[in-house]
């Protein structure tokens, strides 16, 4: 994952922009790294699953204004 990510940063695309001493300190406290990531990595699943819910939510109320409730 991590040659995969550094072959994106080198090409220029990166996420999001990380100062450098924060870089190195991650390179060098790596179980810091494995935290950090894993937390973010997390948030941005669990940030997902509520935007599809929410879409998901969204969708039917859409569809039972325009069609009504669904009677089965």
């Amino acid at each position: 994952m991590n040659k995969i990510l550094q072959g994106l940063g080198d090409s220029g695309m990166n996420s999001f922009l990380v100062p450098l001493k924060f870089n190195k300190w991650m390179y060098r406290h790596r179980a810091a790294e494995v935290l950090i990531k894993t937390g973010f990595y997390s948030t941005a699943f669990a940030g997902e699953y509520l935007l599809y819910n929410l879409a998901n939510q969204l969708g039917e109320t859409i569809a039972n204004t325009i069609f009504g409730p669904d009677n089965e």
